[in-house]
């Protein structure tokens, strides 16, 4: 937490940016009140701290936060995505955290010291990605999803915060949501995030180079690499499974401990790939033939929400094959720019009655109306079914060769939603958009003055 002169500094030089009348007016205050601050003669809560980030981050204003005791965000939603760029501050020292709370365990047989992991996101995309995030108490890298073909990124904008989430309660119809490029949420607690960036890839040639850069930086018997990946090719499933295979059998030549098969993805429609999760009887041909190409490299898979029948389905076909499931990803929903007016509302209907298709405002576009959901709306969703593969896991662990670890993901934001998730029996515990907003989670989580596990008892979150 920034100190009151860290933070008097910070108001002056945002001010100095954009005036007092328009800080005041972004931090929902009087100009008068800002400049209590500014002076330190007003008391602020720590809720009032996250809306002068949230101002910072909004304009783009990424020097002035590490300059005042602040990280900023470590990645600029407001810029096309580039594959090859460094994260935000990776030129920076982290904090000197004289040691970092330990807890030994093995993932798939290799020696980590924590069980924190970051996802294969917009947030590993590449080695400088892994090095930046290895450093800050993250002990489970994974690379970002990797294909054996070229694939562009989808158009910008490809992040951005939803106005007003709610959780969704039932994956298959979830709501429509709003989010649009340049809002900033104003509550910290319920961020949610929607995404849209359709799996890009470098080529295999330079992915390949790039995850044995990777590899130096991932500290043997203290942390592990794990490299995502999806197939290229839209065919039969045994295409599918052939090229998944092939991207494997290249991860694990590049320097993968663990090669991880990417089986949901919410923004790739028309691509089977995207969809293997739902399909068991599909993923397991998948799984085998991965199994196979690896040839004892661990295989995990990544799952996105599948309710209790389904996901047993899944398990009992693929646990035989499989070294680790990650679940959730994000959950796919519409998405719209703004939300529609009552009077727009009566013209949509009445419009469809004549069997015409109503404006809809989508976001990001005509063709990507519906993006991947994260933060705190699929929270409760991504507990329940870290709560089910547990107990799956359970009934299933006196077959032979029917091990797996478990990898908790989805609405993981601060360092009480880590030992929540922690606490419900998986092996490890992975961040996005939490270690997005805050590049130090993974600090905070691990640091000796942090409290420990035990004062973040369970709760109930979802069924």
């Amino acid at each position: 937490m920034a100190t009151t002169e860290e933070v008097k500094g910070l108001i002056k030089e945002l001010a100095s940016r954009i005036s007092y009348a328009q800080l005041a007016t972004e931090i929902d205050t009087t100009e008068d009140d800002l400049k209590q601050w500014a002076t330190g003669r007003r008391e602020y809560a720590p809720h009032e701290i996250w809306k002068l980030i949230r101002a910072s981050n909004m304009h783009g204003f990424f020097d002035l936060l590490p300059a005042h005791g602040i990280t900023p965000v470590s990645f600029d939603i407001a810029a096309p995505f580039n594959l090859e760029a460094p994260p935000i501050g990776f030129g920076q020292e982290p904090p000197n955290v004289v040691s970092l709370r330990s807890e030994p365990t093995k993932i798939a047989g290799h020696q980590i010291d924590f069980p924190l992991g970051l996802p294969a996101s917009v947030l590993a995309a590449n080695s400088k990605w892994i090095e930046f995030y290895a450093r800050r108490g993250f002990d489970i890298l994974t690379y970002k999803t990797v294909r054996t073909q070229y694939r562009k990124a989808h158009p910008w904008p490809n992040w951005v915060f939803l106005e007003d989430p709610v959780e969704i309660e039932n994956p298959a119809e979830p709501p429509t949501m709003v989010g649009c490029p340049g809002y900033w949420p104003k509550d910290r607690a319920t961020v949610s995030m929607v995404n849209s960036f359709g799996v890009p890839s470098l080529g295999p040639d330079w992915w390949q180079e790039d995850v044995r850069q990777a590899r130096k930086v991932v500290r043997e018997g203290h942390q592990v690499l794990i490299v995502s990946v999806v197939a290229s090719v839209i065919g039969t499933i045994d295409a599918i499974a052939e090229d998944f295979a092939k991207a494997a059998h290249m991860a694990k030549k590049a320097g993968a401990d663990i090669v991880e098969a990417n089986f949901s993805c919410p923004n790739t429609p028309g691509d089977p790939a995207g969809e293997i999760y739902q399909a068991p009887k599909n993923a397991r041909r998948v799984s085998v033939a991965m199994k196979e190409a690896l040839d004892g490299t661990p295989l995990f898979v990544k799952i996105g929400y599948l309710p209790l029948p389904r996901l047993r389905e899944f398990v009992e076909l693929n646990a035989e094959f499989v070294d680790g499931i990650v679940a959730i990803n994000t959950i796919s929903a519409e998405i719209v720019e703004k939300a529609p007016t009552k009077a727009q509302k009566i013209l949509d209907y009445l419009t469809a009655l004549n069997g015409v298709e109503g404006e809809r405002y989508t976001f990001p576009g005509p063709g990507r109306e519906r993006a991947g959901i994260s933060g705190w709306a699929i929270k409760a969703r991504a507990y329940e079914v870290a709560k089910t593969l547990v107990d799956l896991k359970k009934e299933i662990s006196t077959s032979p060769g029917k091990h797996f670890a478990i990898l908790g993901l989805g609405g993981v934001l601060t360092p009480r939603d880590f030992y929540d998730r922690l606490a419900v029996g998986v092996d490890a515990v992975e961040s996005c958009t939490g270690a997005f907003l805050d590049p130090y989670l993974g600090l905070k989580i691990r640091s000796p003055e942090e409290t420990t596990r035990t004062e973040y008892p369970p709760h109930d979150i979802g069924p």
